[in-house]
């Protein structure tokens, strides 16, 4: 969702646009990494891995914590512009399903210019039929998320007076956990984690946790 250079502290990451490579610069140091498609939680870690020693290597010592913090934010967002975004939105929705287990995922994007938002990652046995949906974008639960920037936890979501429905698919019992996607300040996109079923179906508060933690991984993408 955000792409580009990155810069913080001396220091910018980002892909070059002559090549199919990613560059690292530190002042006057530089360093070329080879990019590609990463379809797993280890390949990515990889690739940041390499970009964070040259990083580490060439910062002063005297680098203060905060600047070191903003550095390593701004590295992760530039390395992971330099990757296919496609990739690392699938990549990123089934490691999730890992450490939250969920039935349905979905993970939309906000087209603001046309006024609607569209799926572009589903993880649902309707997923032909969300992915070829556009909705108004402050339409439904999802929109109120997007309006008022909050992530939320909604245990039987199908009793919530918000919640609508996208039409080829049926009305079930379901409990949704839903987390903006929020780069330079503004919403971009939501992620949608749900589960079929009544009370046995319900999140907890430490699912809802890592799900905002991967929404935030995937608002770099």
């Amino acid at each position: 969702l955000g792409a580009g250079w990155e810069w913080a502290g001396g220091v910018r990451v980002g892909p070059d646009p002559g090549d199919s490579k990613g560059v690292g610069c530190v002042d006057t140091a530089r360093q070329e990494f080879a990019i590609g498609e990463v379809y797993s939680p280890w390949a990515l870690s990889m690739k940041l891995r390499e970009g964070f020693r040259f990083i580490s290597q060439n910062l002063p010592k005297d680098t203060d914590s905060e600047t070191v913090r903003n550095i390593e934010y701004a590295a992760t967002n530039g390395m992971l512009s330099t990757l296919d975004p496609h990739g690392v939105l699938e990549m990123i929705a089934d490691s999730l399903r890992s450490v939250v287990n969920y039935d349905t995922l979905s993970l939309y994007v906000v087209d603001w210019e046309a006024g609607v938002r569209r799926a572009m990652v589903a993880r649902d046995r309707f997923a032909d039929v969300i992915l070829a949906h556009a909705s108004p974008i402050f339409s439904g639960i999802t929109g109120w998320a997007i309006e008022h920037g909050e992530a939320l936890f909604v245990n039987d979501v199908h009793l919530d007076g918000r919640s609508q429905q996208i039409p080829g698919t049926p009305f079930e019992p379901e409990s949704m956990l839903i987390v903006p996607l929020v780069v330079d300040g503004r919403v971009e996109g939501t992620l949608n984690v749900g589960r079929i079923g009544g009370v046995e179906a319900h999140f907890n508060a430490n699912e809802f946790d890592l799900t905002k933690l991967f929404a935030g991984q995937a608002s770099l993408a």
